[in-house]
């Protein structure tokens, strides 16, 4: 098995009005902004496709952080089926954990599974188990993963050397686990 006619739903954390954390001028909606681009090229070029929550600086509406999020698990609801994983990229705040997340109590064994292979790809990193509604509220039963993919005061995450090394690490991950 491989990656080729997989289904990819590459969602790039916050946007529009909800710019997530920040740091010194870097908005984290930005930043995952650039590495589900060359996520998503990189993806169609092993021949999966690929469904994105957002191509440019936009939010999902609502008054606040929680309702727009809300309603990004609603559009990948009414807007994408029969995918075979999603991920959603992050940064973290200064102090925040780093690595890739998933939802025991609603996730699948594919879940961690694909989790591990994105920790492997990291250097060996900690999976870690979170409560997002990305990863508890979209309706697919498949792997899904939300990825802190580093700090946002880390200065290398607006490199596009980084930004290269870090969505090869994700596709890397998908591949081996599509194995």
């Amino acid at each position: 098995m491989s990656i080729r006619n997989k289904y990819i739903v590459v969602d790039a954390g916050h946007g529009g009005s909800y710019p997530g954390t920040t740091s010194g001028g870097r908005q984290e909606k930005d930043i995952t902004l650039d590495v589900h681009t060359k996520v998503r090229n990189k993806l169609k070029g092993e021949g999966a496709f690929v469904y994105s929550t957002r191509f440019g600086d936009d939010d999902f509406g609502g008054s606040d952080d929680a309702e727009d999020i809300n309603n990004r698990v609603d559009y990948v609801n009414a807007n994408f089926s029969n995918y075979d994983a999603l991920i959603s990229l992050h940064l973290n705040t200064y102090r925040g954990i780093v690595g890739p997340f998933t939802q025991s109590s609603y996730g699948t064994a594919g879940s961690q599974a694909l989790a591990n292979d994105i920790a492997v790809e990291m250097g060996h990193i900690p999976t870690h188990d979170g409560n997002f509604a990305i990863l508890r509220d979209t309706d697919e039963d498949c792997p899904k993963v939300l990825l802190e993919m580093a700090r946002i005061t880390q200065g290398q995450v607006e490199n596009s050397s980084w930004q290269d090394e870090m969505s090869d690490e994700i596709v890397n991950a998908l591949k081996n686990y599509f194995i």
